[in-house]
């Protein structure tokens, strides 16, 4: 699926793939779910919150995971806190939902959102350590905003 991501494919799979979350069969909604999360896409995290209330629970669980996996952040499966969270980090880019990640209280979750940056943007983070204080996580931090930032801008105005 990573491939989907670096092509464009995902907002195109994610509209399409999207009509499998209502398949009245659990594996298909319980498939196209993880297909879906895997895109990376943050323009399915609204129904991914619908979906923690299907009543199979592998489905649940699998729109949980998706959640997790393109935000960088973990709310259990508790639709209110998600609502809250998608209404007010909604017109943010995903790179900005994953450096907040950087923060996270989970070390697995600031693990994960580092190398996910790192994938993306190809800007290394070698001064994050997931595991180091939460003022030396917040400076390299800034760090990598700020080449990441001119990064961003050189791609935007190469000739």
């Amino acid at each position: 699926m990573p491939c989907l991501r670096w092509v464009g494919g995902g907002p195109f799979f994610a509209r399409t793939g999207s009509a499998g979350l209502t398949d009245p069969d659990p594996r298909v909604r319980q498939q196209a779910t993880r297909t879906l999360g895997n895109l990376r896409d943050p323009q399915i995290v609204s129904p991914l919150v619908v979906m923690l209330n299907d009543p199979d629970d592998a489905v649940a669980e699998e729109a949980h995971a998706a959640l997790v996996g393109i935000t960088g952040q973990d709310f259990g499966r508790k639709e209110s806190r998600w609502e809250r969270w998608w209404g007010a980090h909604r017109k943010r880019s995903r790179q900005q939902w994953l450096l907040d990640a950087l923060d996270h209280e989970a070390l697995v979750r600031r693990t994960a959102a580092a190398r996910e940056l790192e994938e993306l943007t190809g800007a290394s983070l070698e001064r994050f350590d997931p595991r180091a204080s939460k003022k030396a996580r917040a400076a390299a931090r800034r760090s990598y905003q700020e080449r990441l930032s001119f990064r961003l801008w050189w791609l935007d105005n190469e000739m």
